[in-house]
């Protein structure tokens, strides 16, 4: 099953593609579980740092389960705990008091394959970045919008570790909708900015 956007399919083809894309990504995430915990890299202002970390300290549905999760208040520590942890899925806040989100998000991505990092952009309270438009140019795969929910950040580092999973499993191969159509695109359900076809929220 090729798991890239057709837009010649109909509707029902689309649908199914997706469906088998998921179970697809299932199967490969139930693997690497078995071996070990995915691991989750949180960067926010240290006021901020417990409320994204807290609701992750549980497990997750099935096949993620328990995560093993870090954290860092962003800036050199945030680098160097990338490096050391290796992290499949970076969840930040668009704005930081120590450091660029954007510049660091660059350092990070510098160090480790593209396909291999779900980024989770969490909304601005009051800045600038409060949309998943916003965050065009951070290139986030699922974007948060405030205030926090935590059913919706769960449902985006998941997705993102099914999206991962993907990537890897396919030798590198882009999911079903490219990045910037999850930018533009939040689930009315979760507010979570999502791709418009993969990892709909069932």
């Amino acid at each position: 099953v090729a798991c890239r956007g057709d837009r010649r399919r109909s509707v029902g083809r689309r649908r199914r593609s997706t469906g088998e894309c998921r179970l697809r990504a299932y199967a490969i995430l139930r693997v690497r579980v078995a071996e070990e915990p995915p691991r989750v890299l949180v960067i926010a202002d240290p006021k901020r740092v417990g409320e994204l970390a807290a609701p992750l300290l549980e497990p997750l549905p099935p096949p993620v389960g328990v995560l093993d999760v870090s954290a860092s208040t962003g800036g050199d520590d945030a680098i160097e705990l990338f490096r050391a942890r290796g992290p499949s899925v970076v969840v930040i806040t668009a704005s930081l008091e120590i450091g660029d989100t954007r510049s660091l998000l660059e350092a990070l991505r510098e160090l480790a394959p593209r396909t291999a990092i779900g980024v989770v952009v969490i909304g601005d309270d009051d800045g600038p970045i409060r949309t998943p438009v916003d965050a065009a140019e951070l290139a986030a795969d699922r974007f948060v919008s405030r205030p926090l929910a935590a059913k919706a950040l769960r449902f985006a580092v998941q997705s993102s570790l099914e999206m991962v999973a993907l990537r890897v499993g396919t030798g590198g191969a882009a999911p079903a909708d490219s990045v910037s159509q999850a930018r533009t695109r939040t689930d009315k359900g979760t507010g979570v900015g999502v791709p418009s076809q993969l990892f709909a929220p069932r």
